[in-house]
């Protein structure tokens, strides 16, 4: 868990409905993402869980346009199938 102040948005995007994010805590995931990468951790060797689907897709994005690959990011519900 990483307690992050920030505001949540309200989204609708890719088929999914309406679905909430916080571009706040993208940002410090991100980071947090490229800073184990920097230590040597390997891309497929991170999960990113996050219990909206609004918030996996801004996180993905997010990952992607930093140049982050191989990252699961995923919802909580998916990840335990």
């Amino acid at each position: 868990m990483v307690p992050v102040c920030g505001s949540e948005s309200r989204t609708k995007g890719l088929g999914l409905g309406y679905s909430w994010s916080n571009f706040t805590e993208c940002g410090v995931i991100v980071r947090l993402v490229a800073k184990m990468i920097e230590q040597g951790v390997e891309g497929k060797s991170i999960s990113v869980l996050t219990t909206y689907s609004g918030q996996r897709v801004a996180i993905s994005e997010h990952l992607l346009n930093c140049g982050i690959q191989d990252v699961l990011c995923s919802t909580v519900d998916s990840f335990q199938v």
